[in-house]
């Protein structure tokens, strides 16, 4: 308990001081001959889908255009609603993970007294996001890929009444960007004959395209699973 109050006495204020999170993947896929945006946006917060703001999703598409221009993969990245070959759409989820050892025992030896002014208070997230790559090609959409992952975020706060932050938006168009060039670098065929149906207008390869990847994502396959990054115990699970 002393040192419970020690760790208090020297974190006494407010607000968020540490968020501890995975690194996004580091895929380079070879560049494409496509131009890319944004397209709808989904948020589900603890099971049930909740509206996203005009101000969230204005910020998560100035997010996405700069970490996709900075990535170097695309011919051109525009603004979300601009006319595109790529559109990604995205699922953001946001759930409380199971109880870890860690957090149960800081809590256990805290006691009331984690509640009290400048106790650091540790809150815990599973943040998961799925993108789904949409063609277009002469006003018909195409669904080409999808790509989908999950980890555990931690967020410590001065106090359990101190400031919060919305964990979902934590570096969020590196993570999306992140994703989509992993759908993309499964399929480089498969965009890079997209790319060309789209150079020559062949509205028939674009469909045949969309059905391949069809059938591919309905092929029965485990999902993978695996860490990425090395932010401590933090893992992330990265599905097709």
């Amino acid at each position: 308990m002393a040192g419970v109050i020690a760790l208090a006495a020297a974190a006494m204020g407010c607000g968020v001081y540490s968020v501890r999170m995975d690194p996004a993947p580091a895929v380079i896929p070879a560049p494409l001959d496509l131009s890319i945006s944004l397209g709808d946006v989904r948020t589900v917060v603890d099971g049930r889908a909740v509206e996203t703001d005009v101000e969230t999703l204005a910020a998560i598409d100035a997010d996405f255009v700069a970490a996709a221009r900075e990535s170097g993969r695309f011919r051109q990245v525009l603004p979300r609603g601009s006319a595109t070959d790529l559109v990604v759409d995205l699922e953001r989820t946001q759930n409380a993970p199971p109880l870890s050892t860690a957090r149960a025992a800081y809590l256990v030896l805290a006691g009331p007294i984690v509640a009290a002014p400048g106790v650091p208070y540790p809150w815990d997230y599973r943040i998961g996001r799925r993108v789904v790559l949409r063609g277009l090609l002469d006003g018909t959409s195409y669904e080409l890929a999808e790509r989908a992952a999950s980890w555990d975020q931690r967020v410590w706060g001065s106090t359990y009444w101190g400031g919060r932050i919305d964990p979902l938006r934590e570096r969020e168009g590196e993570y999306v960007v992140a994703l989509t060039n992993l759908a993309l670098a499964a399929r480089q065929d498969l965009f890079d004959g997209f790319a060309n149906a789209v150079r020559t207008g062949d509205v028939e390869s674009a469909y045949l395209l969309s059905v391949q990847a069809k059938a591919r994502r309905d092929a029965p396959m485990p999902a993978a699973t695996g860490t990425v990054g090395s932010s401590g115990s933090d893992t992330a699970r990265v599905a097709r």
